[in-house]
């Protein structure tokens, strides 16, 4: 049974193929310079030689910094990407696929926010993750396709890097202190990522049954503050973070956070996570240690 995991060398990607390989699944993902999923063509192509009973849909542009490169990229290689999986997979009579998007695609809401929530997005990236979905709702409504399309939190853990908050805190802690946060009075949820591969394995095991597409919104097991984060990475290197040192984000929202996750599916109903984020932030450190 061939799965087909876009974004597979990145760092979702890489924890959810290990979880696939652990129940003896045939992982397939190719990286971006052997398929070129902008490419409809070549998606096509592939598609066809593989024969996949199910797509995890995680690719997309990881270039937030605005400016007309950025626009171009989350266009062309997150959009028109994914339209192209999508498409792609489902006229080729793949039956289920499990698919990130984002918060972002809610625009700036805020408090806890339910897979039913509407929004206006904020961010390029945000809009383009919310077109993709509904190109996938509207293939789920039309073929015998499953269409799982997961909204994480704030996901971390080792072999993360990029200018997101866990990994610049790690950066910084590495280097001896210091660095540039906001007060860190928002608050948020945090997702180790071994407890989202985790949950998207149990996904793929779900019974296949109706079919369409179903929003789920997955976090991790507490809500925690912004300045308890860089506490606790803080602590584990025993250097000071300059917290404070720059300003919060315009029309950043105080909480932004997820209900516990709840599903009647089974395994889905079984899912919970399992890495607090004492325990995640020691394995994201004792990684950093040994990669930094």
């Amino acid at each position: 049974m061939t799965i087909w995991v876009t974004g597979g060398q990145g760092f979702i990607g890489t924890a959810v193929c290990r979880k696939l390989g652990e129940v003896d699944l045939e992982v397939v993902a190719p990286p971006r310079h052997r398929l070129d999923l902008a490419d409809a063509k070549a998606v096509d192509d592939f598609v066809s030689e593989i024969k996949p009973v199910a797509v995890v849909h995680l690719a997309a542009s990881l270039d937030r910094r605005g400016g007309a490169d950025a626009e171009r990229s989350q266009w062309r290689d997150t959009l028109t990407a994914s339209v192209n999986v999508i498409r792609s997979a489902a006229a080729a009579g793949v039956k289920r696929i499990v698919a990130a998007g984002s918060l972002e695609e809610l625009g700036q809401q805020g408090g806890v926010l339910y897979p039913s929530a509407t929004g206006t997005p904020a961010s390029t990236y945000g809009l383009v993750k919310s077109l993709a979905r509904q190109v996938a709702e509207f293939e789920g409504r039309r073929r015998p396709l499953r269409v799982d399309w997961f909204r994480p939190t704030i996901v971390y853990g080792p072999g993360q890097d990029g200018p997101m908050l866990v990994p610049s805190a790690f950066r910084a802690a590495m280097a001896g202190g210091g660095g540039a946060f906001t007060t860190g009075e928002q608050r948020g949820n945090l997702l180790y990522v071994d407890d989202l591969a985790d949950w998207v394995r149990a996904a793929l095991r779900v019974p296949w049954s109706a079919v369409g597409l179903r929003l789920h919104h997955v976090g991790g097991a507490s809500t925690v503050a912004v300045r308890d984060v860089l506490t606790a990475v803080a602590a584990e290197f025993g250097v000071t973070l300059a917290v404070g040192a720059l300003p919060r984000r315009e029309g950043e929202p105080d909480l932004q956070t997820v209900a516990p996750f709840r599903s009647e599916e089974w395994p889905l109903a079984e899912w919970r996570p399992c890495v607090d984020l004492r325990e995640g932030v020691k394995r994201t450190a004792d990684w950093w240690r040994s990669h930094g």
